[in-house]
């Protein structure tokens, strides 16, 4: 399944994505980087 997480690179967003990606589901992050961290959002996620 496709999934779009909003706030991916936060504290609940990345682990989200994290147990998403995990499970086999295509995951692509939304975020706003000025109050949140790149090195958040998993690599294996899509980046927007």
């Amino acid at each position: 399944m496709k999934v779009l997480v909003t706030g991916g690179a936060g504290y609940i967003g990345s682990i989200a994505s994290k147990h998403l990606l995990d499970a086999a589901h295509s995951v692509a992050v939304f975020v706003y980087l000025e109050v949140c961290h790149r090195a958040a959002i998993d690599r294996r996620a899509e980046f927007i």
